[in-house]
């Protein structure tokens, strides 16, 4: 199941409904309910999708860890949140192998990733 974590200093003004989304299209796709995410990556072990009320905001207003099980299809990650409107701002941040010998990447869970 989907779950979301926050820091303590966030905002909990508003609380977003997720759903497993689809895998396609790539990128973040609004439609009259929400926004589908998907992003493709083959060695991520976890991803979350950060999402904050404005571009100047330090902390995001909900975090929403993605289960492998319910929002990963082959190396696409993918989530529909219900709700979410365009104008928010969203990043990622991916966990996975930090050997880049195997990889040619390193993952960094602390780091938070724009959707390219």
């Amino acid at each position: 199941m989907t779950s979301t974590t926050e820091r303590p200093e966030q905002r909990t003004a508003r609380r977003f409904v997720v759903e497993a989304g689809s895998p396609h299209p790539l990128g973040a796709t609004p439609d009259a309910n929400g926004v589908n995410f998907s992003v493709f990556s083959e060695h991520a072990t976890s991803i979350e999708l950060l999402i904050f009320d404005d571009q100047g905001t330090p902390w995001p207003i909900q975090v929403i860890q993605l289960d492998p099980e319910i929002n990963k299809t082959f190396g696409f990650w993918h989530i529909y949140v219900r709700g979410l409107t365009p104008g928010f701002h969203y990043m990622y941040r991916a966990d996975g192998p930090r050997d880049t010998s195997h990889t040619g990447g390193c993952f960094d869970p602390q780091k938070v990733i724009v959707d390219p």
